[in-house]
């Protein structure tokens, strides 16, 4: 099935409600993340050049499987419920259906978000706002939306497990043992969300976290750490760890804009061939899985050869 909006395009092997759910959790996460990131609506991707077709949007497509078992040959990781990955011709988010309405989607799509704005983030901060920002609760029409609730799960594992030293995690780049090992994965993750919570939250800190931003763009965390608040990273790593007790207090309320309330979803009942395609052209954007991408092209020519030959 396809679901559609002018901003997203959904396929699911869902229900048609769930979808609907989706997408329109989406929309309005998008309205709520625009002012915060700086994100316009018109999209805008890395280092423009003077083309202008490098001023459009690049689109996303949103890939929802409706159970664990349809997902998992795709999951880059065994405990993964979703993950974002950057394409050619558009940006994919692939999730795991039980959890496609929940924060793992926003997750997800914060990364999307995050990498049309052209900056550089190191793995931690690159998790950690998908973290913060995901938990944002938009509120009913004529409410706002709060942001920096303390999330239950990441909290309990702060207190629970061993945390990582910040210098180590700081420096762990995404596809290290820290961000993809079961051992440690929980602590990493928990750990990005409460310094980006820190960051971007605290009064001692919030009102630099732009230049840091800018810092990290040219330099390494201890070094813009050091150069933007002038504390070394075992200061900063002090502030965490008694940022836990005491951090929820800094939550707030966003202005908001509704997401309007006549918008349009188009859907498709019978999508199968444009969704099969999706998911091709995805698996052609992943590491390692050109091959399988090619085999399913070549199946869809046969199951579908008047329709692809049109093409």
């Amino acid at each position: 099935m396809r679901l559609a909006t002018v901003n997203f395009e959904l396929y699911t092997t869902g229900d048609e409600d769930g979808g609907r759910s989706l997408i329109l959790r989406l929309e309005k996460l998008r309205t709520v993340l625009q002012p915060i990131v700086g994100w316009r609506s018109e999209g805008w991707r890395g280092e423009r050049g003077s083309d202008p077709r490098d001023q459009r949007p690049k689109p996303i497509c949103i890939i929802a499987f409706g159970s664990r078992d349809e997902f998992e040959p795709y999951a880059p990781a065994g405990r993964s419920i979703g993950f974002f990955l950057p394409g050619t011709r558009r940006d994919f988010v692939v999730l795991d259906g039980a959890h496609a309405e929940g924060r793992a989607a926003a997750h997800e799509y914060v990364h999307f978000v995050m990498a049309q704005t052209g900056l550089r983030l190191p793995a931690w901060l690159n998790e950690g706002l998908a973290e913060l920002y995901s938990n944002l609760e938009p509120g009913r029409a004529g409410q706002r939306t709060a942001i920096g609730r303390f999330i239950p799960g990441r909290v309990l594992s702060l207190r629970r497990d061993a945390w990582i030293g910040l210098s180590e995690l700081t420096s762990a780049s995404a596809d290290s043992e820290i961000f993809s090992s079961a051992a440690l994965v929980d602590s990493a993750y928990a750990e990005s969300w409460l310094l980006a919570h820190m960051l971007v939250l605290d009064p001692r800190y919030a009102a630099k976290f732009p230049d840091l931003l800018a810092a990290l763009q040219t330099c390494g965390t201890t070094a813009a750490l050091r150069h933007v608040y002038d504390r070394s990273t075992a200061q900063v790593e002090q502030d965490l760890q008694a940022y836990l007790e005491v951090g929820q207090t800094n939550a707030r309320m966003l202005g908001d804009s509704d997401t309007p309330a006549t918008l349009r979803i188009e859907v498709d009942r019978e999508a199968d061939l444009a969704g099969l395609t999706a998911l091709a052209e995805m698996l052609g954007n992943y590491s390692g899985r050109l091959e399988q991408s090619r085999d399913l092209y070549r199946q869809l020519a046969l199951d579908y050869p008047l329709r692809i030959g049109a093409r």
